[in-house]
């Protein structure tokens, strides 16, 4: 299983996201980072990914699309806003 973690405040996408240390800023980045990690066709041997997203406000770029096996979680529920930024 795989962990990214994203961070409006903290977070960069040159990042790799793989620790809270180093977040990614978007959770476009982080889907793009899942994608990756999936094969063309899924497979039972892809691996599970988890993304973490920081409390914050989030404008993201529409559309957002996770592959199978992605799952995100925000740290607070109360205070992670997501609003599309366009």
């Amino acid at each position: 299983m795989a962990t990214y973690y994203v961070s409006a405040q903290n977070g960069s996408d040159s990042n790799d996201g793989r620790s809270a240390a180093r977040p990614v800023q978007t959770i476009k980045k982080a889907a793009q980072i899942a994608y990756g990690l999936q094969k063309a066709v899924p497979d039972p041997t892809d691996e599970y990914v988890t993304i973490i997203v920081s409390g914050g406000e989030y404008l993201e770029d529409n559309p957002i699309s996770l592959p199978n096996l992605c799952s995100v979680v925000g740290d607070n529920i109360r205070l992670c806003i997501i609003r599309p930024a366009n």
